[in-house]
């Protein structure tokens, strides 16, 4: 028995080994911006696919494909990836296992802001193929992704609902001009601002979501709700101007631990997101 944990052991940390040692020249690659390369390693482990780190495999192959510009492969992993999440089930086997020798001997299922990202790239990815149906879908699926993980924990100052996609969710409709629907995400978004994150992180709504706001109200024809606005936010000399040869909307992912998103709107309006 003795002999049988030691080669278990053994096997364990050689595995553990040429893990990290491949996850670093992933990192390494893609952290550079060698996104050929990092692709390119990715796809000397597909073994992952159906192994202890199929989630990670499963995001990584879609977040490099995204940025290459293959929005419909890395969409498919996503997919994948998304679906992993809601059909995992704990085996208590491997997790007494994972005690005994390390953690990597036990399926990696992905932490709580990794299945909120996946859900944020696949609406991207659909954005830029002008997909905005099915863009909005992924933005429904992460709130109710965000319900779930925040029913879990008691606390009054949890974490509970993200203004960054309601704002999504509202670039979304406005692309396709559907500016009733883009209001209600809109005013969704600036509602979280001013109840929760202003109390749990004293972060305002920023100035380009009010106008957003008023823009919105404007272009559905909701004459009261824009004076009603109006007064609220303190904006009474507010009055809406079709901006000329359209809009720019520019999203900076900054990645290091973890990843932090921030929308700018027209390059020097930001809207300040706490990240998820």
């Amino acid at each position: 028995m003795k002999q049988f944990f030691s080669i278990l052991l053994i096997l364990a940390v050689s595995s553990c080994a040429t893990y990290y040692q491949s996850n670093f020249t992933f990192n390494e690659e893609f952290e550079s911006g060698q996104l050929d390369k990092a692709y390119k390693t990715l796809q000397e482990h597909t073994s992952e696919a159906h192994g202890k780190r199929e989630f990670l495999y499963f995001v990584n192959n879609g977040l490099v494909l995204s940025m290459m510009g293959r929005y419909a492969e890395s969409n498919t992993f996503f997919e994948k990836a998304y679906l992993f999440g809601e059909d995992y089930r704990t085996n208590y086997l491997n997790e007494v296992a994972s005690y005994l020798t390390n953690p990597n001997f036990t399926a990696y299922k992905g932490e709580d802001h990794e299945h909120l990202m996946l859900l944020y790239y696949k609406a991207l990815n659909y954005l830029k193929m002008n997909n905005t149906e099915d863009a909005v879908v992924e933005i429904r699926r992460l709130n109710i992704r965000l319900q779930q993980l925040t029913d879990r924990y008691r606390s009054p100052d949890k974490y509970d609902r993200d203004a960054f996609s309601n704002v999504l969710m509202g670039i979304t409709y406005e692309v396709d001009k559907d500016y009733n629907n883009a209001f209600i995400a809109y005013r969704n978004a600036f509602a979280i601002y001013s109840q929760d994150y202003q109390r749990l992180f004293n972060v305002g709504a920023p100035q380009q979501l009010k106008e957003d706001l008023l823009r919105t109200a404007w272009l559905s024809g909701l004459k009261s709700e824009f004076e009603a606005y109006k007064d609220s936010l303190q904006m009474p000399t507010y009055t809406y101007k079709e901006n000329e040869g359209g809009e720019l909307i520019f999203f900076w992912h900054n990645f290091y631990t973890f990843i932090s998103i921030t929308s700018l709107r027209e390059t020097s309006k930001a809207i300040q997101a706490v990240p998820t």
